[in-house]
């Protein structure tokens, strides 16, 4: 096409999946060639390894997407502007059907893809994604032509749409016929009573159990092992598979087994059998007192549903501080679910099994996480007893209880740095060994720092900040210093209406770009 440097359009390696989705552009990116020719040639391994297996792979397809400077270099072209996201990046313009560059864009993807990739049969895209700008556009006559361009292509193509919020509209699927289009319902696992399909066009049952993959003990288990089966029952509705579209990996690992377990299980399997099975495969051992356990995170750890989407409680430790924090994130809610009683109890059930088990990967993944959850319920206790200490003016209380909530860093960062998965040390030098040169090292570690702390620019953190904070050996400090900060401020002006003068948003970005030098105690 002779654009000068696409790489200043790509997003930075964290940021990418947003990227495919439309959301942003370019952001802690500007990538050298070789980082491009290492994911190809993974790409291409992966890819050659499904073939083999007899696995369907999925590409993106070219559903419009160009560079915003796209008409700079092409003036003849007027890419339709698809506003801001997440009141921070520039989402990116698309090329309609009647644009005069559209067809040939759209003829190059592909034949490019094909180059590269060899034959692909499924393709994804989701136009106008968490909220692009459809006035004036004929989004049914839009979806015909992006159809039109893949079936040229590649013969069968399918194109895959994710189902989420107001996604994909009745207007977007009409342009598609039913077997050129799937739709993936990532919320399945929350579905109500009055969910009837997606118009007749096939659908894949799916979970999102993680967003940003945050740690918290949530999942909906029971839905997975029975909703499945009931739905094939209803062919009306076009079910015709089951998927998984965490946002993480290596966390709630029951949850992945019981959807996983489903995907392949002809008959829905009964709670008390999969639970036994749970244990078993996880543990390599079945006693009374574990089924009992079990049965209690069942019946009252994993039962998130579409009433109670945000169930999973986040660590009141990693909230930005304030005297009525009860988020972590800007997203998240504040559940009335299970508190520290409940997991206490889980927590000493499975240190029973401590000399038994103390050698198992899995048993220990799973004590260290009910423990850290079981930590974060307590802060929660010690939240109040320093915030009704500093609302009554009894500053003998106040302290009291900021010296219990202190503590509880100290003992969660320990914690969390029993196993490689939890430690910002581990997280960030796998992104900086990625790379083969310095300059580079320091953008792979701003990308690793910076999507758990601010997400976006300085500028844009508002309503991203914290969407993937980290309950990690190495945070717990910082964390623990942001809370330091305001009791001091907190101090100054203590029995009045505190004024918040401290800029978190500096203080995170700082953190984000600074060497990671914290070691696990």
């Amino acid at each position: 096409l002779g654009y000068p440097n696409v790489s200043e359009y790509l997003a930075g390696p964290a940021y990418l999946p947003w990227q495919w989705m439309g959301n942003m552009t370019g952001f802690l990116g500007n990538l050298p060639d070789w980082w491009y020719e290492k994911q190809k040639a993974l790409s291409q391994k992966i890819n050659n390894r499904f073939r083999e297996l007899g696995i369907g792979i999925m590409m993106p397809g070219f559903f419009g997407m160009v560079p915003t400077d796209f008409s700079k270099y092409f003036p003849e072209s007027k890419p339709a502007d698809q506003g801001i996201w997440c009141y921070a990046f520039q989402r990116q313009p698309l090329l309609l059907p009647d644009d005069p560059m559209f067809d040939h864009v759209a003829d190059l993807f592909y034949q490019k893809t094909k180059e590269h990739f060899g034959e692909i049969h499924y393709f994804s895209g989701d136009p106008f994604h968490e909220g692009g700008k459809t006035d004036g556009i004929d989004m049914t006559g839009f979806t015909k032509a992006v159809a039109e361009k893949m079936r040229k292509h590649s013969k069968n193509g399918v194109w895959f749409l994710q189902g989420w919020q107001t996604n994909p509209k009745q207007e977007i699927l009409q342009g598609f016929s039913q077997d050129e289009v799937l739709v993936g319902f990532l919320s399945a696992d929350k579905l109500t009573e009055e969910f009837d399909g997606y118009h007749g066009y096939p659908w894949l049952y799916m979970c999102t159990p993680n967003f940003g993959g945050t740690r918290k003990q949530d999942g909906n288990i029971k839905a997975f092992l029975k909703e499945p089966e009931k739905l094939l029952k209803e062919p009306e509705k076009r079910l015709c598979g089951i998927g998984m579209t965490m946002e993480a990996i290596e966390m709630d690992e029951p949850v992945f087994d019981a959807f996983s377990k489903t995907a392949v299980h002809s008959l829905p399997m009964e709670e008390d059998v999969f639970l036994c099975s749970c244990i078993s495969s996880r543990y390599g051992y079945l006693n009374e007192n574990l089924k009992k356990t079990y049965r209690l995170i069942f019946d009252q750890i994993y039962t998130i549903t579409a009433e109670n989407t945000y169930r999973g409680r986040e660590s009141i430790l990693c909230a930005r501080p304030a005297l009525h924090a009860d988020t972590v994130s800007y997203w998240s809610a504040v559940p009335e679910w299970y508190g520290a009683d409940i997991l206490r109890t889980i927590t000493k059930r499975l240190l029973k099994e401590y000399e038994q088990l103390k050698d198992c990967a899995c048993y220990r993944l799973d004590l260290m996480d009910y423990a850290r959850q079981l930590i974060a319920e307590t802060g929660r206790g010690y939240l109040d007893g320093f915030r009704c200490g500093y609302e009554e003016k009894n500053r003998e209380k106040f302290e009291y209880y900021v010296e219990k909530f202190l503590s509880l860093f100290e003992i969660d960062n320990r914690l969390m740095g029993t196993n490689p998965r939890t430690r910002l040390d581990v997280w960030v030098k796998r992104a900086e060994d990625y790379s083969e040169d310095e300059e580079y090292r320091k953008n792979f570690h701003m990308n690793a720092k910076n999507i758990l702390l601010l997400w976006a620019s300085k500028e844009g953190a508002s309503e991203l900040r914290d969407y993937a904070y980290r309950e990690w050996n190495g945070m717990m400090p910082y964390y623990q210093k942001r809370w330091k900060l305001y009791f001091e401020e907190l101090r100054k002006s203590f029995g009045t209406t505190p004024t918040d003068l401290i800029d978190w948003v500096q203080l995170d970005y700082e953190f984000a770009a600074a060497e990671c030098t914290e070691e696990p105690k």
